[in-house]
């Protein structure tokens, strides 16, 4: 799903995961430093289907010392509507949305996994961008966001009311 393009500020040009790991390993640069994030590519879900976006995810502050990083992702990938900047309001993004939504609860629960992590506190922080915020490994709306911009703009392919029980869960 996260595609590394860059690592810093250095292109990365690799075949697989073997080359990648083999150039992150030659870095001179990273045997120095104490921290580093990587930028990149990832693939989206369509009805067109698979569809390349950069910028959707950064891993940042990789702490060579310790299992601390931070990994960001624009959310309006995993969420039913976006916030469009052109018109700044909400607008349904559903065909993304249920293509693409539990994607971001098997990456974060992967990790978790993988590093032995038992408390999801220690993967995961609340934001409220736009109104987004995260419980557990899910991305959702507010429920104040998704019962308002439901109200103004109905969609009859969106279950409102099972949107709010999973945030409870």
């Amino acid at each position: 799903m996260f595609l590394p393009k860059f690592l810093g500020d250095k292109k990365l040009i690799y075949n697989n995961v073997e080359d990648l790991i083999a150039l992150i390993n030659q870095d001179d640069d990273l045997s120095n430093c104490l921290e580093f994030g990587f930028t990149g590519d990832s693939v989206i879900y369509t009805e067109h289907g698979e569809e390349i976006y950069s910028d959707i995810f950064n891993l940042d502050s990789f702490r060579t010392f310790q299992q601390n990083f931070t990994l960001s992702t624009k959310s309006d990938i995993w969420l039913p509507m976006s916030f469009d900047e052109s018109t700044y309001s909400f607008v349904w993004n559903l065909e993304k949305y249920n293509r693409n939504h539990h994607r971001i609860v098997s990456v974060l629960k992967n990790i978790a996994d993988s590093l032995g992590w038992e408390n999801d506190y220690l993967l995961v922080k609340e934001v409220h961008e736009r109104g987004s915020f995260q419980n557990g490994y899910t991305i959702f709306l507010s429920p104040e966001v998704i019962k308002r911009e439901y109200e103004e703009n109905p969609n009859p392919n969106f279950d409102l009311e099972k949107y709010l029980l999973k945030i409870d869960s």
